[in-house]
């Protein structure tokens, strides 16, 4: 821009239709500049909504090795006052516990807040709806580095506390008492925890 300025005032001095033609020229010149930036601001907002989207893709799918199109080189989990720091091995491990409940995420709503993405999340499966009832509703935050998730803050709405504290002492009291060799499942995820706690899950309602 500057340039422009310090081009057209050298031109005035000696013609004055130069000048306004050189005026002309740079004003168009700064409009080109503004657009290009303007057009790779929003480019880098809508790769974020479609990194989201990629993100639940791979939830969805339970698809580990997909997780590379968006996973950095860690990844913070926040909900509430608990935070959980992933490497890419360990989430995938993660994942493999969450897809034996089959799950299925919606997005609700999402939108691109300054460098951040917001949405609005459903997600039921096995151990939610045994657990809970209903599905899952939470707003989530994701926050980027390099055009990868680096952090995911996540707030419950409407979370059914009773419900859930029932639900789960209840099973847990059963299976101390019926299937010992099972203990433990609620706090292995893992792909073997996960699998202990769906047939927790079953036994416990078949013994109904």
């Amino acid at each position: 821009m500057l340039f422009f300025m310090n081009l057209s005032q050298t031109i005035c001095f000696k013609d004055k239709r130069s000048c306004i033609y050189t005026i002309m020229i740079s004003a168009l010149g700064l409009l080109g500049i503004i657009g290009c930036t303007s057009y790779k601001n929003s480019a880098t907002k809508t790769d974020h909504l479609a990194i989201v989207q990629q993100y639940f893709q791979t939830m969805n799918a339970t698809n580990a090795a997909a997780i590379d199109n968006w996973f950095g080189e860690q990844l913070t989990v926040i909900e509430g006052a608990h935070a959980q720091v992933y490497a890419k091995e360990a989430y995938k491990t993660f994942l493999q516990w969450d897809a034996v409940f089959d799950p299925t995420y919606k997005i609700l709503n999402i939108a691109q807040q300054g460098d951040l993405v917001k949405a609005t999340i459903s997600k039921n499966d096995t151990r939610i709806n045994f657990l809970h009832e209903a599905p899952f509703v939470t707003n989530q935050t994701f926050a980027f580095q390099h055009d990868k998730i680096i952090r995911i803050t996540t707030e419950y709405i409407d979370f059914d506390v009773a419900t859930w504290a029932d639900n789960k002492q209840q099973l847990l009291d059963w299976i101390a008492q019926y299937h010992p060799d099972l203990n433990g499942f609620i706090h292995e995820q893992t792909e073997a925890g996960g699998i202990k706690f769906l047939k927790a899950i079953t036994f416990y309602k078949d013994k109904k």
